[in-house]
């Protein structure tokens, strides 16, 4: 019998950028089983008619996950975003492993460098 493992998939948006107008949308799989691979992707647009710079994108993996054979814990990915146009879409996305059983949470933050 397969044990499977319950993510809570949430975003934290923590922006300091005036006039800033960012849609950010997760998606991935809400349940995964030990050893089993979930995928997930993050969409940031901006839909504001100015370009936003210098932001980074920051996305929380908890302990009970691997990442590229590297175990997890209070680790982060991150991603920089030098110059965001107004009207584009950024896409990144990356994919963990089950390693232990658990309720674990998945979340971004997107902040500015600024």
């Amino acid at each position: 019998m397969q044990k499977t493992i319950l993510l809570t998939v949430f975003t934290i948006m923590l922006l300091a950028l005036i006039n800033a107008e960012l849609v950010l949308k997760k998606k991935g799989a809400k349940f995964v089983h030990i050893g089993q691979q979930s995928q997930y992707a993050i969409t940031i647009t901006n839909n504001s008619t100015t370009p936003i710079k210098d932001i980074a994108i920051y996305e929380k993996i908890p302990a009970g996950f691997e990442y590229k054979g590297r175990k997890t814990g209070k680790f982060k990915l991150k991603w920089i975003i030098d110059t965001f146009p107004p009207g584009s879409t950024k896409k990144r996305s990356y994919s963990v492993k089950a390693i232990q059983t658990g309720d674990f949470s998945l979340a971004t933050e997107v902040v500015s460098l600024r």
